[in-house]
């Protein structure tokens, strides 16, 4: 259900992904997914999934940029919950920049969950 009448579904997407970020130290709504875990170490400058994580957060309560975009991929619509997925970018310090890609899994208003999908060193 959306905040407001006004809210469009990307909003919702956003406002609920940045909730369940927020509340990472309480619920366990912020988390990999099993084979981009697997994949993360090696695609981003050797970091443990678990740093890249608790950096994203970071990143995420420091009022970063976190966008939102429609699934295109024939492949993924329908494969999803929801056909948007989530998008932040932030900075290693000494490294260089890593892209996350994250989606929405629940939208329970009081209990959302996000997954981490992907990340990859970004150019």
């Amino acid at each position: 259900m959306p905040e407001s009448p006004n809210e469009t579904e990307p909003d919702r997407i956003l406002r609920l992904v940045r909730k369940a970020i927020q509340s990472h130290e309480t619920t366990p709504c912020f988390i990999w997914e099993d084979r981009a875990a697997r994949m993360a170490r090696s695609r981003c400058f050797g970091i443990e999934p678990r740093e890249l994580r608790r950096l994203a957060i970071d990143y995420v309560l420091k009022h970063g940029k976190i966008n939102v975009t429609q699934e295109r991929d024939e492949e993924w619509i329908g494969e999803r919950e929801f056909d948007y997925w989530c998008s932040i970018c932030f900075h290693v310090q000494d490294e260089g920049n890593v892209f996350m890609k994250l989606a929405l899994v629940c939208d329970d208003e009081d209990l959302p969950e996000a997954r981490i999908i992907g990340a990859h060193e970004s150019f």
